[in-house]
């Protein structure tokens, strides 16, 4: 199941996102077998989520800056009894490459 826009409050485990969301922290992290990460935490206007990115991370990790609004595309999933985002796109937010998704300048409040 794919759901658009959603709010981070109503996220569900198992189910793919996409949205527009700001990013509070980027952080590169390793993995306990030695692989490289992105550790995120995101929020909108009412709650907040951290994600990570696995993939293609040095790719990733140019494409967007904390402090920025970003557009996300990712699969909610368990982990340690909270729900994460495991991204699987990641971009900054624009008006002229997403406002024909919804994207528009009031969401960069």
């Amino acid at each position: 199941m794919n759901q658009f826009h959603t709010s981070i409050s109503d996220f569900k485990e198992g189910v793919v996102v996409y949205g527009f969301y700001y990013c509070n922290e980027k952080n590169i992290k390793y993995s306990k077998n030695g692989d490289k990460y992105l550790d995120i935490s995101i929020t909108d206007n009412n709650s907040s989520v951290y994600g990570k990115i696995w993939n293609h991370v040095d790719y990733f990790n140019s494409k967007f800056n904390p402090g920025s609004m970003i557009a996300v595309k990712g699969k909610i999933i368990q982990y340690r009894n909270r729900l994460e985002l495991n991204i699987l796109n990641i971009n900054s937010a624009n008006v002229d490459l997403y406002s024909k998704y919804g994207f528009k300048k009031s969401l960069i409040n």
